[in-house]
């Protein structure tokens, strides 16, 4: 028996076939293809976080095995560094070892830096070549390594070799007769010899009342030291400072005199 036709005349098989056109996807596939895009999504977003996650401990990875590569660097060229006061010494081998065994970049450099601080301390007490280039080392160091913190550092001069210091002949007697008086202590002896360097920088730029000044804190210090043990070598240094002192600069001396300033007692 024929079909029946709805109204209208539309006959229902050919009315189902129309609706499948219009509508080829069903609600049950529509949720799979979601279903499927959604997985997809996920999986590239873990991909891609684990990626990054990796380039991210391998560039640490890397930071770390080049710092601790450059642990074997001797910054002191295999000699052993006189140091005045043992603390910056013991200091100084701990910032080392911050530096070199930190795997980051921010505290390696800050480390490095306070090494150097330590060393240009011990340098202005006491002047010498190791401890000198000891600093240059570490300069370059820094300016390899970090060189957006390399201004922040310079290698003082305070000797002669490095065309710092202009000793003359009275100077280098004054500062020998300071360096073997058994009678001076180690700070003042330390504080006199770091203001002869001072002198000799002075003399070195021409600068006579840097000079001057100079000699004149060496005097005082010694002054004092002298009203304390009443030395006779004691004496006999402030006594050459004060000769010294009249030939660099005779007004500012003559000045002084007037007010008792270069006298003993």
């Amino acid at each position: 028996m024929p079909a029946k036709k709805l109204a209208g005349g539309v006959d229902p098989v050919e009315n189902s076939q129309s609706t499948s056109n219009k509508f080829p996807f069903t609600p049950k596939q529509w949720f799979s293809d979601r279903l499927l895009l959604l997985v997809v999504v996920i999986f590239l977003l873990v991909l891609l976080f684990v990626v990054g996650f990796a380039g991210v401990n391998y560039y640490n990875d890397q930071v770390s095995n080049q710092l601790t590569q450059q642990q074997k660097v001797d910054f002191t060229a295999g000699k052993q560094l006189q140091f005045v006061y043992a603390y910056n010494k013991e200091r100084f081998e701990q910032l080392l070892n911050l530096a070199f065994n930190s795997s980051e970049r921010t505290q390696a450099a800050d480390s490095l830096g306070k090494a150097f601080s330590v060393l240009s301390l011990e340098y202005g007490l006491k002047p010498n070549k190791e401890m000198r280039s000891a600093m240059v080392n570490i300069l370059q160091y820094i300016q390899k390594n970090f060189p957006e913190q390399s201004s922040n550092f310079s290698v003082p001069c305070f000797e002669e070799s490095c065309g710092g210091l202009n000793y003359s002949d009275e100077l280098k007697d004054i500062k020998s007769l300071v360096e073997n008086n058994a009678s001076i202590d180690q700070t003042t002896r330390l504080t006199v010899l770091s203001n002869l360097n001072n002198v000799a920088l002075a003399s070195g730029s021409d600068d006579k009342r840097a000079e001057f000044n100079g000699l004149s804190a060496v005097f005082q210090g010694l002054k004092s030291l002298w009203q304390e043990n009443k030395d006779a070598g004691v004496a006999k240094i402030a006594e050459q400072i004060l000769i010294l002192m009249r030939k660099i600069d005779p007004e500012s001396y003559q000045f002084g005199v007037q007010r008792g300033l270069f006298t003993l007692d």
